[in-house]
């Protein structure tokens, strides 16, 4: 594993560890990935979090099929101080049974998704996950995921997209919809030449947003 670690660029965006024997990340070498956005460590073994480095342009850490939901303590309060900027965390498979053994992500502030696939916390428990940790928007379980709700629209956007997706999409995109139902005497008021074509016209000119 250290030769692979070390065979890696310095600015490399995402790591791949999944099935490296891990009990926790002392003596890992990540220090240098001061541009990693991506970390997996899938059926490791990892049993605490002990050692996590600081990461802190990380968003995405995968973490399945491991011990930690078998751990007396799982260290998730390193989290916070390791990883600041963390927005997606999959804990599938990981014996996790209490919705407390889960409260130390409260203080990962950007955090929005959690993947509980698995483990005996799941959707029944929606109103008590949401509760324990309010900043996640959505919960994944074997039976489907759970959001909270929420009135911003661009919020229910954001799980629907990648997050670039989401630093793409126009304002334009978010405005409400336009009736389109206009009296007769709307439509007479309209100029004539709104529907001649128009020579100067350019494509692009009407920009159309998809979400797909």
């Amino acid at each position: 594993m250290y030769g692979y670690l070390w065979d890696q660029p310095a600015d490399s965006k995402t790591i791949i560890l999944d099935e490296f024997p891990l009990a926790d990340f002392c003596d890992i070498p990540l220090t240098r990935f001061t541009d990693l956005q991506c970390l997996s460590a899938n059926a490791c073994g990892v049993s605490s979090l002990l050692g996590l480095t600081q990461l802190p342009n990380l968003t995405y850490l995968q973490l399945n099929d491991n011990l930690l939901g078998y751990s007396t303590d799982p260290h998730f309060e390193i989290l916070a101080t390791a990883t600041p900027n963390l927005k997606r965390l999959t804990l599938a498979h990981k014996g996790i049974s209490t919705v407390d053994f889960l409260e130390p992500l409260k203080n990962l502030s950007a955090l929005h998704t959690v993947d509980l696939f698995r483990n005996s916390v799941n959707r029944t428990h929606s109103s008590e996950l949401f509760r324990v940790i309010p900043q996640v928007m959505r919960w994944t379980g074997e039976d489907g995921d759970v959001e909270s709700e929420s009135d911003e629209e661009m919020n229910d956007l954001t799980w629907l997209l990648s997050d670039d997706d989401v630093d793409h999409i126009s304002d334009s995109a978010l405005e409400p919809d336009v009736d389109e139902s206009a009296s007769d005497a709307d439509a007479d008021e309209i100029p004539d030449t709104a529907s001649e074509p128009d020579g100067n016209r350019q494509d692009g000119d009407d920009d159309v947003v998809m979400l797909n």
